[in-house]
C-alpha cells in the first residue's frame, strides 16, 4: 500500500494503531489529537489495530468470487451474513446507500480480489472462524478479527466526502469501542463526575440531562459529559474519559463509585435502586455497542456491566436545571457502601 498514514492513539489504558491510505479528517479532530501517543511511547505494542483502505471503482472481481465469498462468510460469526450496516460509518451509510440486494453492485467490494483475499485470510487464519465477523455493505466492507483484535475497513471511492463530515467523527466511537469487551472494558453512554467518594457514572438517554448535570458539577470534577470508558481493574472498575465528550475538564481517571440514572424533575431528589434495574437501563441504552459482537465478547461486556452495577451503589437522581446537591449525592454514596 502506498501513501499510507499511520497514527497511534491512547484511550484509557489501551493503545490503538490506525493506518489509512486515504485522508480521514475525523482523526484530525482536536479531541482525537489529544489522544495521540507521545513519541516516547511509540515503541509500545498496540492493543488494537485498525486499517482503512479505499477500493477504487472498477476494481476487478476475484475469480469464482461468489462461491468463495459464500463459503468464507458461512464460516464467520453471524453478522457476516447480514447485508448492511457499518462500524465506521453507522451515522452516514443509511441515507447514502439505498441499494437493494438484487442490484449487481451489492457486495461489489467484498467480491474484489484484494478484499476477498483478506476475508479468506482472516477466516482461514483464525483458530475459531466464529471469532471473525464481516460486515458487508454496498459501499463498505469491515473485517473484524476478535482473536487478533484488528479490523480492516474497505470503503468505496465515492465515500471521501462523507468521511469529511462532522458525523464521521462521532461514527468513530463505535469502531474504537469494538474490541473493548475483549480487553475487559466497555464504553458507556454516560457522564463521569469525580468527587471525594470516587467517580460517578450519570446515565440518561440523549437530551436526558447528562450535560446539564455536568455543568452543575463542582469545578474540575467532570471527566466527560457523554461517553465514558469503564475498565475492569482488580476488584473494581476505573472510569476514563473518551474523545466523544462535548465537555471535559479533568484528565486522568477515577475509581467507579456509583451508577445513577438521571431524571429531569421540578426539584432535587435521590433514591436507591436495585443493581439489576441500573444494569437493565445501561444495557438497553448501550446495546448498539454489543448486539453484533461474537458471543464471547458480548458475554464479557454483559458480565462486566453487571459486575459494575453490583459492586457500587446504584440510584436515581431527579433534578431541576439549576438544582443538584452534590453534597447530598456524595453522602448518599458513602452511606450506601
Amino acid at each position: 500500500m502506498t501513501g499510507t498514514e499511520a497514527s497511534r492513539y491512547c484511550i484509557g489504558p489501551f493503545g490503538f494503531l490506525t493506518s489509512s491510505d486515504i485522508p480521514l479528517p475525523a482523526l484530525a479532530d482536536p479531541r482525537m489529537k489529544r489522544c495521540l501517543v507521545p513519541p516516547s511511547r511509540l515503541d509500545a505494542r498496540p492493543d488494537v489495530r485498525y486499517s482503512v483502505s479505499e477500493i477504487p471503482d472498477g476494481e476487478p472481481e476475484a475469480p469464482d468470487a461468489e462461491l468463495r465469498l459464500v463459503r468464507a462468510l458461512g464460516r464467520c460469526h453471524s453478522p457476516a451474513r447480514i447485508s448492511g450496516g457499518s462500524q465506521l460509518l453507522p451515522l452516514l451509510l443509511p441515507p447514502l446507500c439505498a441499494i437493494p440486494p438484487d442490484r449487481g453492485d451489492w457486495m461489489r467490494i467484498a467480491r474484489s480480489g484484494r478484499v476477498l483475499a483478506e476475508i479468506e485470510g482472516a477466516v482461514d487464519g483464525a483458530s475459531d472462524p466464529a471469532s471473525v465477523s464481516v460486515l458487508a455493505h454496498s459501499l463498505t466492507v469491515e473485517i473484524r478479527d476478535f482473536e487478533r483484535l484488528s479490523a480492516s475497513v474497505f470503503v468505496s471511492g465515492g465515500l471521501r466526502d462523507a468521511l469529511s463530515t462532522p458525523a464521521a467523527f462521532y461514527s468513530l466511537r463505535k469502531l474504537f469501542s469494538l474490541f473493548m469487551p475483549s480487553l475487559g472494558a466497555f464504553m458507556v453512554h454516560s457522564a463521569g463526575i469525580s468527587l471525594g467518594c470516587g467517580t460517578l457514572l450519570l446515565a440518561a438517554p440523549d437530551s436526558g440531562g447528562k450535560s446539564t448535570a455536568s455543568g452543575l458539577a463542582p469545578r474540575g470534577s467532570v471527566l466527560g459529559d457523554d461517553r465514558m470508558l469503564v475498565v475492569g481493574s482488580g476488584d473494581g472498575f476505573t472510569v476514563h474519559p473518551t474523545p466523544w465528550n462535548e465537555y471535559s475538564e479533568r484528565a486522568g481517571c477515577g475509581r467507579a463509585a456509583g451508577v445513577f440514572i438521571l431524571e429531569k424533575s421540578a426539584s432535587f431528589g435521590i433514591g436507591r435502586i436495585d443493581p439489576r434495574e441500573a444494569f437493565a437501563f445501561l444495557w438497553q441504552d448501550n446495546r448498539t455497542y454489543f448486539d453484533d459482537l461474537p458471543s464471547p465478547a458480548r458475554d464479557s461486556a454483559f458480565d462486566s456491566m453487571l459486575r459494575l452495577c453490583r459492586s457500587v451503589p446504584c440510584g436515581r437522581i431527579g433534578f431541576a436545571r439549576e438544582a443538584l446537591d452534590w453534597d447530598v449525592v456524595e453522602s448518599f454514596v458513602l452511606g450506601a457502601r
